[in-house]
């Protein structure tokens, strides 16, 4: 068999080509005029998880004889298919009706050795199993406040609401952690003197998700010397297609994510 990576339950291919290496190891000449010329090789790739017929072909005829210890390259379209867990190759062997002047012994181990793999793999989307995966991401901005405003944010500054909103077509859930760090070093780094947490968000899209900031949190994020942006997601997959495989989750290469961040401070008026 010829397994998909790691992780990968399915592939949905526009196209590939699977490449099979067959060696003689009989001791004697197969296929082409070898005989009667009645010797042949087929060779079938099927789908691991459904056992689908995906191509097949067939050696046979003049120009194709394989020698003792050749190895004869065979290549075989699949076109548009579905690959769950990988594919399997088998092959079906005809021996030519030949005379030989002497005879040859057939042991265990004489055999068509077949090696194969896939090439041209022209994916149209994947299927992964997705448990507690981490991703981060991370961004520099700049707060910068001017010089007047600084007395009004020390005497009037209340808060702030922080918005989040996450756009996404992945089927994944899990929490989705937003921070500012005074440094690129300092982020996902726990360390509360130096990150800030902005919010514990979720992988729910296309809604707006809020959370508060307290005044002292507003000024400190403010004198930071850098702010930093940083973005940890811990995802779990939703689906679970084909069965019994964990959780799954099926991405294409548009998938990704895109997120908005929003700090809205407020201000005591009046007094």
């Amino acid at each position: 068999p010829i397994d998909l990576l790691q992780d990968v339950v399915r592939m949905e291919l526009r196209g590939a080509e699977a490449v099979v290496a067959a060696t003689n190891e009989l001791g004697f000449s197969l296929l082409g005029d070898t005989g009667d010329g009645t010797g042949f090789l087929e060779v079938v790739v099927f789908d691991q998880g459904t056992g689908s017929e995906l191509g097949r072909e067939r050696i046979e005829g003049p120009g194709s004889e394989l020698l003792p210890g050749e190895t004869l390259e065979i290549r075989i379209p699949l076109g548009q298919a579905e690959v769950t867990d990988g594919v399997r190759i088998e092959y079906a062997l005809g021996s030519p009706q030949q005379n030989l002047t002497q005879p040859v012994t057939i042991s265990p181990s004489s055999s068509v050795a077949i090696e194969g793999g896939l090439q041209g793999l022209q994916v149209a989307a994947v299927t992964v199993r997705v448990d507690q995966a981490r991703a981060t991401r991370e961004s520099e901005v700049q707060m910068i406040v001017d010089e007047g405003a600084e007395q009004t944010i020390d005497d009037r500054l209340i808060g702030a609401e922080v918005e989040f909103e996450l756009h996404h077509d992945l089927a994944i859930d899990g929490p989705f952690n937003v921070t500012i760090a005074d440094s690129r070093n300092a982020l996902f780094s726990g360390d509360p003197a130096h990150e800030i947490t902005l919010g514990r968000f979720s992988f729910v899209p296309d809604q707006i998700q809020k959370s508060s900031l307290d005044a002292a949190t507003v000024r400190r994020l403010i004198d930071f010397p850098e702010q930093w942006v940083g973005y940890e997601a811990i995802g779990t997959g939703t689906l679970n297609d084909p069965p019994g495989r964990g959780p799954l989750s099926r991405f294409t290469p548009d998938s990704g994510f895109n997120t908005r961040v929003r700090i809205a401070t407020t201000f005591r008026v009046g007094g």
